[in-house]
């Protein structure tokens, strides 16, 4: 395989699993089979992940423990707490039905190991409730029959299954790239051939570290070419520099020159020459 062909292929790899991650399976797919790498994408652990939630979001807890159970060990590494929710939740959906007798003995079997300090107020209400029964006027329990708890759920899911899946290599070659070429000069600007200084991506290089550079090379905004002893810097009145090939292809038919960036006009005797030491 040539190099460029094995790039490309890496550069579809990554954006298809950053679309997976994102729940643009659909799009991914379409995409893995257009640029044909679709045996070498991690699809069906991304589809699994896709059913799972489906099935929290219909109010159903059985994929979700098998996907717990298949990364037990995993999930007890990241002091997870996604096995416990889940199954105070069937707790609750068991006392909604009126099968208090069938909850005891579900939290006796599945909760009655937890070590003290994973013991919280939650834990501790939910008993209640299990003991109790639906109550009738309290508040406090409303909170544990809300749907919007199965949302929680699933978007618990969603950042455990992220953190057992890692850091997206995308971000990390997106981060990486806009590293390398950050400086402390880089600014938002709409014009800007600079990727880092391009608005929407230097919110995302804002925090990033500045690019380790022992020598510098400038390079002409306009035209994109190296300032050299060939192409020699000018400055505008306005403070904006160019190569010396920019400057004549920016001068009007009078003689004067125009800014690209901000539309001045200067006459010629008034730009600058510029040494760099």
């Amino acid at each position: 395989m040539k190099k460029e062909a094995w790039c490309n292929q890496r550069v579809y790899r990554l954006i298809i699993e950053y679309l997976l991650r994102g729940g643009y399976f659909e799009t991914a797919q379409k995409l893995a089979e257009q640029a044909n790498v679709q045996d070498i994408c991690n699809h069906s652990i991304f589809e699994d992940a896709k059913q799972v939630e489906a099935s929290l979001l219909r109010h159903e807890t059985g994929r979700c423990l098998e996907w717990i159970a298949d990364n037990k060990s995993r999930l007890r590494r990241l002091k997870s707490t996604i096995e416990t929710n889940v199954r105070l939740q069937d707790c609750i959906e068991l006392v909604r039905q009126g099968k208090r007798l069938e909850a005891v003995h579900y939290a006796r079997r599945h909760l009655s190991n937890l070590a003290k300090d994973h013991w919280n107020e939650e834990i501790v209400k939910v008993m209640g409730l299990i003991g109790f029964g639906i109550p009738s006027r309290s508040r406090a329990y409303e909170q544990y029959f809300n749907p919007s708890r199965w949302k929680l759920l699933t978007e618990q899911f969603r950042q455990e299954n992220a953190h057992l899946m890692n850091f997206s290599y995308f971000n990390a070659c997106m981060c990486m790239g806009l590293s390398g070429t950050k400086t402390p000069h880089c600014r938002p600007r709409q014009d800007a051939q600079c990727p880092t200084c391009k608005p929407e991506l230097y919110a995302l290089a804002e925090n990033l570290p500045y690019t380790h550079i022992t020598h510098s090379r400038l390079i002409c905004s306009f035209s994109g070419e190296p300032i050299s002893g060939d192409n020699q810097p000018f400055m505008l009145p306005n403070g904006y520099v160019y190569g010396a090939n920019s400057i004549a292809k920016l001068r009007n038919e009078s003689g004067e020159v125009v800014c690209p960036r901000t539309g001045d006009v200067f006459p010629y005797d008034q730009i600058l020459r510029l040494y760099v030491m």
